[in-house]
């Protein structure tokens, strides 16, 4: 299901790597940051610029961190967590089949109840 999504587009899961460098975008995202992305420097600034603040994405890794209710209630309505940055998850209309696939592979470490 995250494979579908492409949700490793721009988390770290644990087991699921991207397909392609096309598809990895906060790696993509890093190696602009570090300055080792293939671009002449003019574009390179301009990129760094830009992308500053698409780098830091919560990693996927299931664990106890996860509060499985947390998870189902935000996947079933995006909304930005961080209102002060541009930057934003985007806004799915995912069928409840797939989120209840998404909170048993990331909140299956989670023992907690809303």
């Amino acid at each position: 299901m995250l494979s579908q999504h492409e949700c490793v587009r721009c988390h770290t899961i644990q087991g699921i790597a991207p397909t392609t460098a096309e598809l990895d975008c906060v790696g993509c995202h890093r190696a602009i940051m570090a300055g080792t992305f293939p671009v002449p420097p003019d574009e390179l600034a301009g990129y760094q610029w830009r992308i500053h603040s698409l780098v830091d994405v919560p990693s996927l890794a299931a664990g106890p961190r996860f509060r499985r209710a947390w998870i189902a209630d935000f996947l079933a309505d995006t909304h930005d967590l961080r209102p002060n940055l541009e930057p934003s998850m985007p806004r799915f209309a995912l069928p409840r089949a797939d989120v209840e696939a998404i909170v048993a592979f990331t909140g299956r470490g989670d023992r907690c109840s809303r």
